[in-house]
Formats: structure tokens, sequence, C-alpha cells
């Protein structure tokens, strides 16, 4: 029997969700949806909860978060601004669901949200990668509502006057690629004067991408602003993660897989292969709890490797078998460097293995001097911005025309350089050129892998790999 949602209050339907996890009651979006603005008041509440964002809070309660971040965008009143710009300071990050989805989420708002939007690109102390999705989400805006053109393009030029006369790359580049399908002359002369001051991080977006979006994408329109958001309720979609889930896990059991010869070029110890894949920072924690590894029990797994804490797993772990932890002397066997990691240590002259810009350095130094050229690249998966065509309700054609001016996982590339910065969070950036096209981009080389498997350069760059999505 249907429910009749009419029939709830507002807390009950809040509750419903707080309750949903991944198993969402069929028509519950709809009816929140359907309260409009007497509603988002408590789903901001939700998005901001400490309580949810807490690493014992339940799997419903995580899955809370984002479900009410999805909602208050298919609203779209503007007074879930302010909560939603705050979400992104207290809980994402560059590579988190903010800069996947907050374009469009922010883009759904009504024209009133456009001020504290403006506000929060202008406040110097955030973050340059979300001001960038904050911008556009500002642009998104401006594709739904095209009375508030004029006005969102008369900012991004003062803007972006405002970045060239400072040192802030990161950001002009953002607000570059944010900016850059807006069919307005002037501040497209702006944007060309940005890279000819050389005040734009082309590991962002660089001019060959420019141009590409001028000539490729409808104005206002590069930011994908009519991506369905329901999709993420529907059934499809939570099947999709546990594939998604899978697949990464397969892959990463694949790349463990002993090849017959491939080892010869390295002088020492053959590579250790594991019977069973590390979890990466970014894979959902295996406690079930439906956050990121890296939000949940990384922190406490590495505490127990390192010995810090010896009572740890006996109090806090009930999924361990207690046999298991009772035999010391395999624990210990089991959490030894391995071989791989003992590579890695020779390149970084360092046990401590964690990821930081001194060791990114020194990794890219070792790269550089010992690959192979030509040295043929193609991705691993599928990158982000493919998720939703390949996984998702994306349509096919679009796609297929997306991938012309975009890098697909499925190209192959010939690596050209790697770039001197890097980050943290992305790693190692390289220049790589498409083989069928000669089309330039600028790609994490932790997406990619080499195309011979059995080549010096396959295995020198799975190494890197392996250790920058396990080290974070």
């Amino acid at each position: 029997m249907s429910t009749d949602w009419s029939e709830k209050s507002n807390d009950e339907l809040i509750d419903l969700l707080a309750n949903a996890g991944m198993n969402m009651p069929n028509g519950l979006p709809e009816a929140i949806i359907a309260r409009g603005e007497s509603i988002v008041e408590p789903l901001c509440e939700m998005l901001l909860n400490e309580r949810n964002r807490d690493k014992n809070a339940t799997e419903e309660l995580a899955w809370s978060r984002g479900h009410a971040f999805i909602l208050l965008g298919l609203i779209g009143s503007a007074k879930a601004a302010p909560a939603l710009l705050d979400y992104f300071r207290l809980e994402l990050s560059w590579e988190d669901m903010v800069a996947e989805d907050g374009m469009q989420v922010l883009g759904r708002l009504d024209p009133e949200a456009i001020d504290p939007i403006i506000g929060y690109i202008g406040e110097q102390e955030r973050d340059p990668i979300l001001r960038w999705v904050a911008a556009g989400g500002l642009v998104n805006i401006g594709y739904f509502h095209p009375e508030e053109r004029e006005r969102i393009t008369d900012f991004l030029k003062i803007a972006l006057g405002d970045t060239n006369k400072k040192n802030n790359p990161e950001l002009t580049g953002g607000l570059v690629s944010a900016a850059a399908c807006i069919d307005d002359p002037h501040l497209q002369k702006q944007i060309d004067l940005a890279f000819e001051r050389g005040a734009v991080d082309r590991t962002i977006i660089n001019e060959d991408d420019v141009e590409l979006i001028r000539i490729s994408v409808a104005p206002w329109a590069d930011h994908m602003p009519e991506n369905d958001l329901m999709y993420y309720f529907s059934e499809s979609f939570f099947t999709v993660s546990k594939a998604q889930i899978e697949k990464r896990r397969s892959l990463r059991e694949k790349k463990t897989l002993a090849d017959p010869e491939p080892h010869f070029f390295y002088q020492g110890p053959e590579p250790y292969r594991r019977e069973n894949p590390k979890i990466g920072r970014n894979d959902p924690c295996p406690c079930g709890s439906g956050k990121k590894y890296k939000k949940c029990c990384l922190d406490r797994d590495e505490a127990a490797r390192r010995g810090d804490d010896a009572g740890i797993y006996s109090e806090e772990i009930d999924y361990l078998d207690e046999d298991f932890m009772e035999d010391d002397d395999l624990f210990y066997d089991e959490h030894e460097m391995d071989e791989h990691d003992k590579r890695v240590a020779a390149i970084l002259g360092d046990d401590n293995l964690g990821v930081r810009e001194k060791s990114l350095a020194k990794y890219r130094n070792y790269l550089k001097g010992n690959l192979s050229f030509p040295c043929l690249l193609t991705g691993i998966e599928d990158f982000l911005w493919e998720e939703y065509y390949v996984f998702g309700p994306g349509d096919e054609g679009k796609y297929e025309e997306l991938k012309k001016t975009r890098p697909s996982y499925t190209d192959e590339f010939e690596l050209v350089d790697i770039d001197d910065e890097a980050s943290l969070d992305d790693g190692l950036i390289v220049q790589v050129q498409r083989i069928s096209d000669r089309k330039k981009f600028a790609l994490p080389l932790a997406d990619l892998e080499a195309v011979n498997i059995n080549s010096k350069n396959y295995l020198l760059i799975d190494d890197y790999v392996v250790w920058f999505v396990n080290s974070r």
C-alpha cells in the first residue's frame, strides 16, 4: 500500500529521511520537495548537525547529510545558501561531493542566493577551489535565470580583474574555468589577459581548454546545469554506488596479480603482491558507516598499525576475529613494511611514506629520471566527469560529444611532461597529448597507467599510484 505523504508532518518526514540511508522510501524525496520553504530549515539543520559528522554516526545519519544537500538544491530556496556554503567550509574538500555536485546544487537556487555566493567567493580565507565551485554555481544560476546574467557577468569581470592583480593563480584558474562559457567579449578579453600575465594555474585550465569551451559549449552551459539531481535518490544510483565500490576494489585486485616476467626491471627483491588490496582513503569505510575511510576509521587503524594504542582493536573493533587478535605474531607479520613500501621508502629516502609536498617533489624527480619515452598512458577507471554518463543516467549521445573536447579514461595519451607543481589532493599533474587528435590535457598521474603492462613504465607508475592512493 502506498504511503499518503500528505498526512506526515515535516518532522516526521525529516525523521524518515534521517533513517533512510540507502533504503530510500519510494516517494519520500518528492514529498519533502513538495513542502518547499517550510522544510528548508530542518534540512539545513540536518546538513550541519555535528552528530551526523561524528565518526560514530550510523550509516543512515552519514547518508542523511548528502540527502539533505541534494534536496536543498532541488527545493531551490535561496534561504539554504548560507547553510550550503557553511557545509562546504565544515565538511568537504576539493575531492568530495561539493566538487562533483556543488555547482549543480548552488545553480538550482533562486536568484536571491547570488549575494551570499558572491560574498563567499570574495572571502580571501576560503579554499580557492571551493570558491571556484561557488563561481560555477553562480554561472549555473545565470543559466536558469537569464535575467541575472548581466549582474553575474559584471561580478566575474571585477573578480577576474582583482585576481589578475594578485598572486593567486589557483583562484584565477577557477574563475577562468567558471567564466569561459560566458558570451561576453570584455570578459573573454580578461581571460586572455590573465593567461598573458601568467596569472592562471594551468593545471586547472589552459588556453586550449578555453578555446574548446568557446567553440563547442553553449553559452552558460559548461557546468552541466541540467544534470538530474533526482538521480541521487533512485534505486539505480544506490545500485551503481555499490558497483563502483566493487569496481575500484577489483581494479586494485587486478593491480596485485603477479605477471610472469615484468619485475626484472627492478634491482632488488621481486615486488610483494598483497593477498587483499589496501583500502584507499576515499573508499567507503569497511566498518559499514557509509563514510569515506579517511573520515571514519583511518586514523584509528593507522594508530593500531603503528602500535600507538595496543588496546584499540579489542575495545573498538568488533568485526575482527578474536583468535586473530590473540595471535600477536600474526598481527605484526601482516603489518610489516612490504616490498612495495620498501621501494617507495628508498625513493623518498624516508620510512615515513605519507604524502607530503616534499615526498611528492622527490617522487616527481625520481619519475622524471627513470621513465622511458615515449610513454603511452590510459585511464585506470572512468574520470570524475564521466561517472554521470558511465554509471548514471547521462545521455550517451551527449557523452560521446563531450569526449571530443574532454579527456576520457578510454583514450590513449602520450606523456609530455610532469609539472613542477603538485597538490596534496591530486598529487603529480602530468601534461599529456591524446593520440587520436593531439589535443593536450593536464591530468593527475594517479588516474593513469601505462598502456604496456609489461613495461618498466607500467611498474614505475603503478608503484606511484598505489603509494599516492593509499598514503594520503
